[in-house]
């Protein structure tokens, strides 16, 4: 792979090229905050993609080309994601037109571009979740998940068995949620994490603890799966039950 990224430019150049846009400033706004979404949501994300998504849930706001032009202009600011093409990201790949970029969340070419060529190849043929508008929106928090059944029994176990406080029990989810997402274990993943916190769990709860992390596990929404969780992307894809991040199917011990 390669190693270029689009140069950052200078303050004067970004509003001068703002200017060019001509667009409403909280039509810009909304656009920030749809990429930023989509970085976290998705991870990987075509721009082809993102306009669909944008122009359904807004529906004529602005032209695809409105779109990508503004996409060209983020491509040179600072953000925790990247706007790129084959070109930025493969050595030998021939150039690519703005429309073909991605958008790329940093986390997947900072570290090893290997993680990129990963979520490339997991998220290949599978499709596309699109939540609403209100809640895709809301995973410009970067913590920010999905409460489900699922995060609500955890939470509550570690209230009722460890006597964490609703904040800190909260805040243990958000840490087996983000496991999940990023991680190809999630399931030793996270008890490799109590072990670290020094969680201590009692041998009496163990099947209820296994079969809540499954249950998260399953139930988590996952860029490897363009939105989709475990469960539901089986469903569709003919009712397989081995969990592999790989392909993002149920886990079952």
């Amino acid at each position: 792979m390669s190693s270029k990224f689009p140069r950052i430019y200078a303050e004067s150049t970004l509003k001068r090229r703002y200017a060019a846009l001509a667009l409403p400033e909280e039509t810009v706004d909304l656009l920030h905050d749809y990429f930023e979404a989509m970085a976290n949501f998705y991870m990987r994300l075509s721009l082809k993609d993102a306009f669909y998504i944008f122009n359904l849930h807004n529906k004529g706001l602005i032209t695809k080309e409105q779109f990508i032009d503004f996409s060209d202009i983020v491509r040179h600011e600072q953000h925790y994601y990247f706007v790129l093409g084959d070109d930025d990201l493969y050595t030998q790949a021939p150039k690519s037109e703005p429309h073909e970029r991605f958008i790329v969340h940093e986390s997947l070419i900072i570290i090893d571009y290997e993680i990129y060529y990963n979520m490339e190849r997991m998220q290949n043929g599978k499709p596309l979740y699109i939540p609403s508008k209100e809640k895709l929106l809301k995973y410009k928090d970067e913590t920010y998940y999905e409460e489900t059944p699922q995060t609500k029994a955890l939470a509550q176990f570690f209230i009722r068995k460890l006597h964490k406080s609703r904040e800190a029990a909260e805040m243990l989810v958000t840490e087996c949620n983000m496991i999940v997402i990023n991680s190809e274990k999630p399931f030793i993943r996270i008890f490799d994490e109590f072990d670290r916190m020094g969680l201590e769990l009692k041998e009496s709860w163990l099947d209820e603890i296994n079969g809540l992390v499954q249950a998260l596990c399953n139930n988590t929404r996952l860029p490897c799966n363009r939105g989709f969780t475990p469960i539901e992307l089986s469903k569709r894809l003919g009712g397989h039950r081995e969990f592999d991040l790989q392909i993002g199917f149920p886990f079952s011990k």
